[in-house]
């Protein structure tokens, strides 16, 4: 069973300094307060490689930014198991990737990032994650790539992640979309990753990409559609729970219930699928035992929802 805490960081270029984000209340939060939450496991992220240092293209600028990045991992992260990113777009650049190269791997900026944090030893790191999220990775990289990515950390001996969003299209859509055999998208990446856990965005979007509510019933579906491909799932949440800013467009007393119909949602998909009235309660844990879960950068977001609802 993996449950997965996702830990922010920044990139400030002006100090020339990593920071990180998680807290709890005011006060910076550590692997503690991940622990005292349940987690086993983190993965160390920022917004698909806009808040990491960019250097410039090429291996050799990937091995410098990811043997600096991974150094601050070690300063900041133990006595737990972490993945670290691998970060796709240039820093505050969410246009363009950090090399040219999409069709390989091997000589490219990431090729590079990967080595550069292997060339740090730390015991606590069981993999990388590969921030890219779309679930539809076309326009950006070839299959090969994601590929000999995915071969090469293997053949290191660790794990490789992924969370896609699946950007609010309907169950029905993604469906259609995978007869149609699109390039790069879940059925064809899940073989090369070891852990996937989709993003339903029930909690941020009222609206799916068809204009129509994101209803509770279409969030079964998503669940069903996550289900029947052996993946798992993003509990999502954020400081909108806690009456704060946030990507919820509900009041926050509906964002805690929004939140809360994850953990319903896998139970009533599981139910759907498999045709049948339970004999008895049935857990979510015992459905979709690994999660990740995003919170924002404030725990008392996980302490907020879990007292409306302790399964989350």
């Amino acid at each position: 069973m993996v449950r997965l805490g996702l830990w922010y960081y920044s990139w400030d270029e002006n100090t020339g300094r990593y920071y990180s984000r998680p807290r709890t209340g005011t006060e910076s939060a550590g692997v503690n307060d991940f622990q005292n939450r349940g987690f086993d496991r983190v993965v160390i992220l920022d917004n698909e490689g806009t808040q990491t240092k960019y250097s410039g293209p090429g291996y050799e600028n990937g091995r410098n930014d990811g043997t600096e990045f991974a150094m601050w991992c070690t300063s900041v992260v133990s006595n737990i198991p972490y993945y670290v990113t691998v970060p796709f777009f240039k820093y505050t650049d969410k246009n363009n990737g950090r090399d040219t190269n999409i069709q390989n791997f091997y000589g490219t900026y990431w090729h590079g990032w990967v080595d550069g944090v292997l060339s740090v030893v730390d015991t606590n790191r069981v993999g990388f994650y590969w921030s890219l999220e779309t679930f539809v990775q076309e326009d950006h990289v070839e299959l090969n790539f994601v590929k000999e990515l995915a071969n090469y950390i293997h053949n290191k001996g660790l794990e490789v992640i992924w969370i896609p969003s699946l950007l609010g299209y309907p169950a029905s859509k993604l469906r259609d979309m995978e007869q149609g055999k699109p390039h790069n998208a879940i059925p064809e990446l899940g073989e090369y990753f070891d852990h996937i856990f989709a993003q339903p965005k029930y909690y941020q979007k009222d609206k799916l990409v068809n204009s129509e509510p994101y209803t509770y019933s279409e969030l079964v579906e998503i669940v069903e559609y996550i289900l029947e491909r052996g993946i798992s799932i993003e509990m999502e949440a954020d400081e909108r729970v806690l009456g704060q800013g946030g990507n919820c467009p509900f009041s926050s007393t509906e964002c805690i219930s929004r939140t809360c119909d994850y953990s319903k949602a896998i139970v009533d998909a599981y139910l759907a699928i498999v045709n049948a009235v339970p004999y008895r309660d049935i857990s979510p844990e015992e459905i979709l035992p690994n999660r990740a879960y995003y919170f924002g950068v404030n725990l008392e977001v996980i302490d907020r929802v879990r007292e409306e609802c302790p399964r989350w």
